[in-house]
This record gives C-alpha cells, sequence and structure tokens, in this order.
C-alpha cells in the first residue's frame, strides 16, 4: 500500500487488525480511513473505536521527530504497549536519549529497549508497570528512570551495577525495601 500513493480512502471494517501499519504514514492523501469492526490496540485511538487518519499522523510526527532529536513523547496517548515503530527500528533504537510514556497504560516494556544503549532519560510513570526490568542496568548510559505510579513490588537487584544512573523515582508503588542492600553498589546516586 506504501506505493498507491493517490489512495485516498481505505476501509478495513471488520478484520482482525490489531496494530495499523507504519508504512501507511506514506499516504499523504488518505482521508477516510474507518476501523471499526477490529481489535486495534496500536496505535491507541483518541475517539474510542473510530480511528481517524490526522490523529495517526499526528502520532507518527512524533515518532518520525525522534529520529532527528533523539526524544520520544508519547504521555498521555493511551498507549497499552511500547510503540511498536520504535521496537522495530534499529535507526530509532541507536539515537532515541529520552523517552516519555507517562501517563498511558503500559504493562511492560519489551526485552528489545536493552538495545537503547544511548537512552540517558526514562519516563514510564503512571503506567500499569509490574516490575523494573532487570536489563535497565545494562543501559550502559541511563542517568534518570521514573517508574512512580505504576505496580511494582520490589526493585531489581541487578539496578544496583549501574553506573551511570543518578536519580531513581518510584513513589506512588508497593515497593518493599527489605533487601535494600544492592543499593550500594550505585555509586553515582
Amino acid at each position: 500500500l506504501q506505493f498507491c500513493t493517490s489512495l485516498t480512502e481505505f476501509d478495513i471494517r471488520h478484520n482482525c487488525i490489531e496494530i495499523v501499519p507504519y508504512c501507511l504514514q506514506s499516504l499523504k492523501y488518505l482521508v477516510r480511513f474507518p476501523t471499526d469492526g477490529n481489535s486495534v490496540r496500536h496505535p491507541p485511538s483518541e475517539y474510542g473505536d473510530t480511528l481517524t487518519f490526522d490523529f495517526l499522523r499526528r502520532y507518527w510526527e512524533k515518532i518520525q521527530s525522534c529520529e532527528s532529536s533523539g526524544i520520544l513523547t508519547l504521555p498521555s496517548c493511551r498507549l497499552l504497549m511500547f510503540p511498536p515503530e520504535v521496537a522495530e527500528s534499529s535507526r530509532l533504537f541507536s539515537v532515541t536519549v529520552h523517552i516519555n510514556l507517562s501517563h498511558n497504560m503500559l504493562r511492560f516494556l519489551p526485552q528489545s529497549c536493552v538495545s537503547l544503549q544511548k537512552l540517558r532519560y526514562l519516563d514510564v510513570s503512571h503506567n500499569l508497570l509490574t516490575e523494573i526490568h532487570p536489563w535497565i542496568s545494562q543501559l550502559l548510559r541511563i542517568e534518570e528512570i521514573n517508574y512512580s505510579s505504576n505496580l511494582l513490588t520490589n526493585m531489581p537487584e541487578e539496578l544496583g551495577s549501574s553506573t551511570s544512573m543518578k536519580i531513581v523515582r518510584c513513589r506512588d508503588n508497593r515497593i518493599r525495601l527489605n533487601t535494600a542492600f544492592w543499593i550500594r553498589g550505585m555509586t553515582s546516586l
């Protein structure tokens, strides 16, 4: 479809679509894009079951701007998953230094995030995350993480091996620090 540059309407109602492909962003003339009767999980719609192409364009513009700025900011977008457009792009993974996915409905972060080797700041506050993934300590440049207002119950020992971490925010969770001996390893806090 990305070669159908003059396409103005694409009707995909009543199918099994869960993720709208990022390649559709190249359809500059597309105006009508009914998605009713699908279980679209990504990108989320700002209008219930109706996914407008204008909304998709605005969403995808934010992803595209990350390629030049290294900053991915998608707060309050009703995301149910880490943006696959980012997770599947080695280019975005190689340039991203700042991620703000706060105030969404994320339940987990994919293992592929370990490839975000330039990442310095990660804000996933106000989501539904139940853990800080141990791979976070493998991000060699990470300086600040914000996991506030999630559903965390503990913190991984691996976090203590991070030598670049300066700020850890985890307020308003259910964490018990009865095994917090690993904190002494965080020399840059």
